[in-house]
């Protein structure tokens, strides 16, 4: 495989199981790692393909070693093995250990996404997948523990691999974790006068939503987007082993979003395959050496804007606007149109300059549009704006009517058709999610009778906002519905 401006190698060690297709999907991954980060001796991986349960994806960690980063004699830091060989220069345990990072992917799961176009619905992403837990073993790790309330972290490892309270020691993710306080103080996890290792005030800390990563480089990344200025540390109330600390929040970098690959939920058909802005600040700030493909800081997309207007004709028009702002590295723009959840165009905006752009989009139908801006990076890759607007074009008159309009316990719906023909009628939610369908084979011009739709169709859904698509042989329709109770 072609690994484009490559400035780290990558080796794989797959097991005898792993599919063809995985290893394909697996290669292309390790190609996008290659370009982000920087080593001078190869990172070797143990791909294993083993069952994980019926929930589990995968999982993947490195091999630690115990490190005086400050070269005082003392023992102050866990670092993975492929983090401690780029900052040496040199495999530390080259005569003894030829494995830097070990994964293991769920051979139960029926729903894998193997190829390299987007992953349809209903399907997992496996180069996403691959790509995640990667970014784990690049020492994206936090060497935090929690357990009955009480926080700490390290191993308790001696020189001697023995057990020695006095050893427990954090890694750089850990190092880098801050707790906001009320007043607006912000205090290190591993400051052991504000927090004793173990304890449970640092417990307590792991589990407060205000913890966030500081370093200057991941700073500057979060500063280029809408959420915080520091990147945001996935900490629920109740803590999550696996997924707690060692994950962006999830709520603050949603479902594809430009820094989404490092939160700790993988949605069907979502597919991020960049680390994105934050990722590369991370791990810059915990002493790799950025590759090519991490320049985070000479491309930002500081917003995107969509508004709606309606003419007579029921089809509506959206102006999206956003700026670029940095050195120029970004060949074109790529921006997606989505209408109840199908992909229905992309439009391509070439990137000529930092400033700002727009574009527009006519003969919008009834109901809700969402844009995606996407933008195409000189090497290749093509990364996912975080702002993905939706707008709702409105009907003014139409073939297709619903009433009573807004409705309690049921609606009808009522058209007139130019000639007998097969129809089916959709009903979606305010986000696009198909809720009810109903078919109706061989309706003739005159047929006077509507299709009802009851409320216990749309299932345990409340009041809200609904789009009611009336789909014929020779047209289609879609009107807005409202119900309340």
């Amino acid at each position: 495989m072609l690994r484009k401006q490559a400035s780290a190698t990558i080796q794989v060690n797959y097991s005898r199981n792993f599919p063809s297709e995985a290893r394909s999907a697996f290669e292309r991954a390790v190609g996008i790692w290659e370009r982000h980060i920087s080593s001078s001796v190869p990172i070797v991986i143990e791909a294993n393909w083993e069952s994980l349960g019926e929930r589990v994806l995968g999982s993947a960690g490195p091999l630690l070693a115990s490190v005086d980063a400050d070269n005082d004699g003392v023992i102050d830091t866990f670092r993975g093995l492929p983090l401690h060989d780029a900052i040496t220069g040199q495999n530390q345990f080259e005569n003894q250990v030829d494995i830097d990072i070990v994964a293991q992917f769920n051979s139960d799961r029926s729903d894998w996404h193997f190829g390299e176009e987007p992953a349809p619905a209903e399907t997992i992403d496996f180069t996403s997948t691959v790509l995640h837990e990667i970014g784990h073993g690049l020492n994206y790790t936090s060497v935090l523990n929690y357990d009955t309330g009480s926080g700490g972290y390290g191993f308790d490892i001696d020189g001697n691999g023995q057990i020695d309270e006095t050893e427990r020691v954090p890694g750089p993710f850990a190092r880098r974790i801050i707790e906001r306080q009320d007043n607006g103080d912000l205090l290190s996890l591993v400051n052991e006068s504000e927090f004793p290792n173990p304890s449970t005030k640092l417990g307590d800390a792991l589990v407060d939503s205000s913890l966030f990563f500081t370093g200057s480089r991941s700073e500057e990344a979060a500063g280029q987007g809408s959420g915080p200025p520091r990147p945001k540390i996935y900490a629920p109330t109740e803590y999550n082993q696996g997924s707690s600390i060692a994950h962006l929040d999830e709520g603050t970098y949603p479902f594809e979003s430009t820094n989404a690959l490092m939160t700790p939920f993988a949605a069907q058909a979502e597919t991020n395959r960049v680390p994105g802005p934050i990722v590369c600040g991370q791990l810059l700030d915990m002493g790799w050496t950025a590759g090519p493909g991490c320049a985070f800081d000479e491309v930002s997309i500081r917003s995107v804007n969509a508004d709606a207007e309606t003419s007579q004709s029921n089809q509506g028009s959206a102006n999206l606007e956003w700026t670029l702002s940095g050195a120029a590295t970004v060949e074109e723009f790529v921006i997606e149109r989505i209408y109840f959840g199908e992909k229905k165009e992309e439009k391509m905006v070439e990137a000529d300059r930092p400033g700002d752009y727009s574009i527009s989009f006519n003969e919008l139908d009834v109901g809700r549009h969402t844009f995606r801006v996407n933008y195409v990076t000189a090497d290749g890759n093509r990364v996912q704006s975080g702002g993905t607007p939706s707008i709702e074009v409105a009907a003014n008159v139409s073939d297709v009517s619903v009433y009573p309009n807004p409705f309690d316990e049921r609606l009808n719906v009522s058209f007139t058709l130019p000639e007998t023909q097969d129809v089916s009628v959709e009903v979606f939610d305010v986000l696009g999610r198909r809720v009810a369908t109903f078919r109706r084979s061989g309706v003739s011009a005159n047929d006077p009778r509507p299709v009802q739709i009851r409320a216990s169709d749309l299932g345990s859904r409340s009041s809200g906002v609904y789009f009611v698509q009336v789909d014929g042989e020779t047209f289609e329709k879609t009107v807005k519905a409202v119900r309340v109770r």
